[in-house]
């Protein structure tokens, strides 16, 4: 059996090369899209049907305490390439008998500006104990909550 933290290596690592090479093609600019689809961006479950997965932000249990700005329903979505990548991690790892769980991947550009006003709002403490009980909240932004974030380039995942 693989250990947890070479499991989490592994596939930082198929998502690293991935998100290299489209970093390399793709400009930064927000882009024209209007559908996931024209933006290249696919639901892991069109790969892996049951990729287990628990879209954290979609509902209240996360660092906000609600439902975050963006996220309209549970799905992973991802570029073409991150979710190809991802897939033949699930599949080496099924292998194993082991599996991958997702809590968040594509993450709107208006999630990250939500997550940024959260931060600022020094007086809003309701989920301190249970996300992030050893940190003061003037902490989080910068180091754990970034006013720009990879996620929004669709090649980013988080595993719990």
């Amino acid at each position: 059996m693989i250990p947890r933290k070479l499991l989490l290596s592994m596939m930082c690592i198929a998502l690293c090369a991935v998100a290299a090479g489209l970093q390399a093609q793709a400009p930064s600019a927000v882009s024209p899209a209007t559908t996931m689809g024209e933006a290249g961006m696919v639901d892991i479950r069109s790969l892996v049907p049951d990729m287990a997965q628990d879209i954290k932000y979609a509902g209240s249990d996360n660092f906000t305490g609600a439902p975050v700005d963006g996220y309209r329903a549970t799905k992973c979505f991802l570029l073409r390439p991150a979710t190809e990548a991802l897939a033949r991690v699930e599949q080496d790892l099924r292998k194993q008998h082991m599996r991958l769980k997702l809590w968040d991947c594509y993450r709107p550009t208006r999630a990250v500006a939500a997550f940024v006003r959260w931060g600022h709002n020094l007086a809003d403490q309701r989920t301190k104990s249970g996300h992030y009980p050893n940190l003061d909240k003037s902490q989080l932004l910068g180091d754990y909550i970034a006013p720009v974030s990879n996620h929004s380039r669709g090649a980013t995942t988080d595993p719990p």
